[in-house]
């Protein structure tokens, strides 16, 4: 059984906001292009500047953005996939 998940569908359910200028889908891509580039930042640079090496700092709250960012995702592509099945 083949489900067709569109990551435009998934993009409207994780990150759908009444009246923002930007996309969903381009919200969404935006969102795991920052997370890609951290997360390799963090393990091929030891979380350093490409520029100086001085290191990057990162707070609670953009951990925070990035978990619930991720966790939209999730289960975002969750309740499409079950509701294809359904």
């Amino acid at each position: 059984m083949e489900l067709k998940v569109e990551m435009k569908e998934v993009a409207e359910k994780a990150f759908y906001q009444q009246g923002s200028s930007e996309k969903t889908l381009v919200k969404m891509k935006r969102r795991l292009k920052e997370l890609y580039d951290r997360r390799n930042a963090i393990a091929h640079q030891m979380d350093r500047s490409h520029t100086d090496a001085s290191i990057c700092t990162i707070t609670d709250d953009t951990v925070d953005d990035f978990i619930s960012d991720i966790t939209k995702i999730v289960d975002s592509v969750l309740d499409v996939a079950k509701s294809k099945v359904s």
